[in-house]
């Protein structure tokens, strides 16, 4: 990961400010009955780099994944999920 919490916090809000981090976590409308794929992962990293700070997810890290449509996954280390959660919910500047 980025050498500080600050370093990682700063990378996560140009993502989010450029688009390329989402804003929000996704969401699911189906049918009822409907069979679902999970929306959210949890394991150890495989080595994927993170959406959140672009650094390697390694096996000794836990690994999130969350699955906003067939061909579009967000992974992030565990801590960079909570720093996106807090960088989301924090008032923006207009």
């Amino acid at each position: 990961m980025a050498d500080s919490g600050e370093e990682r916090r700063a990378v996560i809000r140009q993502r989010l400010a450029d688009g390329s981090l989402p804003r929000s976590r996704p969401s699911i409308l189906a049918p009822a009955n409907a069979v679902v794929q999970p929306m959210l992962t949890v394991g150890v990293g495989d080595g994927q780099p993170c959406s959140a700070c672009g650094e390697p997810i390694g096996p000794q890290e836990i690994q999130l994944a969350y699955r906003y449509s067939a061909t579009t996954r967000v992974v992030v280390h565990q801590g960079c999920d909570e720093m996106w959660r807090e960088e989301v919910t924090r008032p923006r500047l207009t």
